[in-house]
């Protein structure tokens, strides 16, 4: 007698996949590995690859793949993730596709990423699934653990935990926080790379808010893909390798420090739509969170003071200021790389 499990097994086995593969720059390396791996999977329909100011010949390399699956999407300039993310997934409902697959260009799938993937499919198409990816299960399951406790929080800035913080500044520690283990758990917001959406949810939710530019902008939408009432699940199996192995620069001690340190652009965008995102969409408690957004920029002006890092902390307050406002947008005086004169870090 044949399970449940068979029959959606064969159930998914019948869907046709578009992949999304939003780059920039020069990945060439990253985006050659990625390509590859998604194109050994036979319920591939097509892969369109979002050229958001690439600086290499990235026409002529998807060519000689000779592959009538690969679509190349040139931008006319650097729209950010939100921007490239939104095109991509427009497009890609409007293929003959039943799911759209997101993957950053350094994202490597393993051999059996999408059929693991497609193998939990629900009947209905109203599940979104989100593949593994080893670098953000700690902050997922511990989003998902906190989540009531820290709603009204500032960039994960709360007066709730200050005490822990600024014991770490003053006192020399040695432990490490507890890693968690990957379960598979409904999420309440997942990154782009790796989600594997219903074109049927595409046509309810809509795309993601290109304005948001670059960051949030996948909290974002994933926010309102559960507040809709559809669910993300986390797919352990399905593992994705970052070729990327980028990390940034942790103060172990006092993390408020790292945004001092940031490029201009990151800084602002960071903050900017994170303050909007919780401002209008998650924060349930306008008060609290407006206390922990004062009691963030306060502690911050102490350290730009005796770090000498006032240039950047203004920054970061004209972001705080703009989210809350909703003024979105590419703002000129921070151009993503490749759009108008290049700014360093001040």
């Amino acid at each position: 007698m044949t399970n449940k499990r068979e029959i959606k097994n064969k159930y998914a086995r019948n869907h046709l996949v578009t992949a999304v593969i939003p780059t920039y720059g020069k990945r060439k390396e990253y985006l050659q590995k990625t390509v590859a791996v998604v194109l050994k999977n036979r319920e591939i329909l097509r892969v369109l690859v979002i050229d958001n100011g690439c600086t290499w010949n990235i026409k002529e390399f998807l060519n000689s793949l000779n592959d009538q699956r690969v679509r190349h999407i040139r931008l006319e300039s650097n729209t950010g993730s939100a921007g490239a993310y939104h095109i991509g997934i427009k497009l890609a409902s409007e293929s003959a596709c039943n799911y759209i697959w997101l993957l950053d260009d350094d994202n490597e799938p393993s051999p059996n990423c999408l059929t693991t993937l497609l193998s939990f499919a629900d009947y209905d198409n109203h599940t979104v699934l989100a593949g593994c990816r080893q670098r953000f299960i700690n902050p997922l399951i511990n989003n998902e653990l906190h989540f009531h406790k820290y709603r009204n929080s500032f960039i994960g800035f709360h007066i709730m935990d200050i005490h822990n913080k600024l014991f770490k500044l003053f006192h020399r520690s040695t432990s490490r926080c507890r890693e968690n283990e990957c379960t598979n758990i409904t999420l309440r917001m997942a990154q782009y790379g790796g989600l594997l959406i219903p074109t049927e949810v595409v046509s309810r939710i809509g795309l993601p808010k290109k304005e948001l530019v670059l960051y949030a902008d996948d909290s974002e939408y994933t926010w309102r893909i559960t507040r809709s009432g559809i669910n993300i699940k986390l797919v352990c199996a399905a593992t994705i390798h970052d070729i990327d192995d980028w990390k940034m620069v942790f103060n172990k001690k006092f993390q408020l420090l790292n945004w001092l340190y940031m490029e201009n652009h990151r800084a602002y965008y960071d903050i900017r739509n994170h303050a909007w995102l919780s401002y209008y969409n998650i924060s349930n408690n306008k008060l609290l969170f407006t206390v922990n957004v004062i009691t963030f920029s306060s502690l911050l002006f102490f350290l730009a003071v005796i770090n000498g890092k006032i240039k950047i902390y203004i920054t970061i307050i004209t972001a705080i200021k703009d989210g809350i406002f909703s003024n979105l947008g590419e703002n000129k005086k921070y151009p993503l790389p490749g759009n108008g004169r290049k700014k360093n870090n001040e």
